[in-house]
């Protein structure tokens, strides 16, 4: 594996358990306002963040069929986040 991956994986494990925490303590207190604003505020500010923050260092040559997966997974986060 090269180191890329690795650091990208811990990135990922660190960002993830910052949530886990979050979520499990908003779950066990019954505050689920908390925990479904906490859902969508982390998909879509993962969404975007990495986006212009990988764009801030090289070009992003996008495929017209990830822009169209990137759109379907905002317009289902928004979507959610209504019906909650």
């Amino acid at each position: 594996m090269s180191e890329r991956v690795i650091s990208v994986a811990l990135v990922a494990f660190g960002i993830g358990l910052e949530d886990l925490a979050a979520r499990g303590l908003a779950a066990t207190g019954k505050e689920a306002d908390i925990l479904v604003g906490n859902i969508a505020g982390s998909n879509l500010f993962n969404i975007i963040a990495v986006l212009i923050i990988a764009s801030i260092f090289e070009a992003i040559k996008v495929n017209p069929q990830v822009v169209r997966d990137i759109l379907w997974m905002l317009a289902v986060s928004i979507l959610l986040t209504l019906f909650f």
